[in-house]
């Protein structure tokens, strides 16, 4: 398997399980992963209503280029 599809696949797998934690200690919240695959950039967006008040909050950004993986928001 290509290095990058591997990557990918590592990547998604743990964004998942990242949004199986946040939905079981906050369920009334909205979790979303974007993945956009022909640029490599991967972004958890934890959303929701509190107090009245709207939220939207990057968790996590990552991006693929060649063999690395960087983090832009963590």
């Amino acid at each position: 398997m290509d290095k990058i599809l591997k990557y990918k696949s590592i990547l998604k797998e743990l964004m998942q399980e990242r949004i199986a934690y946040q939905t079981e200690y906050y369920p009334h919240y909205k979790d979303l992963i974007i993945a956009d695959d022909s640029q490599n950039h991967f972004v958890h967006i934890f959303t929701g209503w509190e107090t009245g008040d709207y939220f939207y909050d990057v968790l996590i950004h990552l991006a693929l280029d060649d063999d690395k993986v960087f983090v832009y928001e963590n």
